[in-house]
């Protein structure tokens, strides 16, 4: 951790736009406003041979597509979407760039929460495995101490209950269910659906009685 603590006094943040624009602000002076038509900064492409599993997910919460790039990317992607604590998601928002022990390094986070309690979360996903290599270690604690300070919270996330993600796969299974718009959500015959068996017992959602039904046969 002390060589995360000799970073550059303003480091810069890079962020890719729709339009393909690519912008610069001092990490002092992100806003959440700032990634507004934003879009994720590598462009995930499957190529053949490739042993990670890439994807787009069907966000509920973003009304669009959000890119992972690893089946635990898109475990902790699907915990988001279904978190009702979180009102945005933005995968790999950025790329922080600091002097880390004399040498300028690079990151891109995996995601990036905005909470309805109106804070901000930078999240990285690391199998638990690899949490055990220093320079992994190293490479986690810089981005993280920067966005402590500007205010963010910071996230590691290795895994979750295996029951509530089995929960959460089975309802994210529902296709009518994902792409439910949210503004038919609060109309009539609506219903909870709640994760059992979960750490998170606030986790659930409105789908309508039809869905509900079709789920009882």
């Amino acid at each position: 951790m002390g060589s995360a603590r000799r970073t550059l006094k303003v480091p810069p943040v890079s962020i890719r736009y729709k339009d393909a624009a690519v912008r610069e602000v001092p990490v002092r002076q992100l806003r959440l406003a700032d990634f507004a038509e934003s879009k994720p900064w590598r462009d995930v492409r499957s190529v053949h041979g490739m042993t990670h599993h890439l994807g787009k997910y069907a966000s509920v919460t973003t009304g669009g597509h959000v890119v992972y790039e690893s089946r635990l990317e898109l475990a902790r992607l699907l915990l988001a979407d279904f978190d009702p604590a979180v009102r945005g998601i933005f995968a790999q928002p950025c790329r922080l760039a600091a002097r880390v022990s004399d040498r300028v390094r690079h990151h891109v986070p995996d995601f990036l929460l905005v909470m309805r309690s109106g804070t901000v979360r930078v999240v990285n996903v690391k199998p638990a495995d690899r949490l055990q290599d220093p320079g992994i270690v190293e490479a986690l604690a810089w981005p993280g101490e920067l966005f402590r300070q500007h205010g963010w919270e910071y996230e590691i996330w290795s895994g979750a209950d295996p029951v509530l993600l089995e929960n959460v796969r089975f309802l994210a299974a529902y296709g009518a269910l994902v792409w439910c718009p949210r503004r038919r959500w609060s109309g009539r015959g609506s219903r909870w659906w709640t994760v059992r068996n979960s750490p998170w017992p606030s986790i659930g959602w409105r789908v309508t009685g039809r869905l509900r039904r079709r789920g009882r046969r």
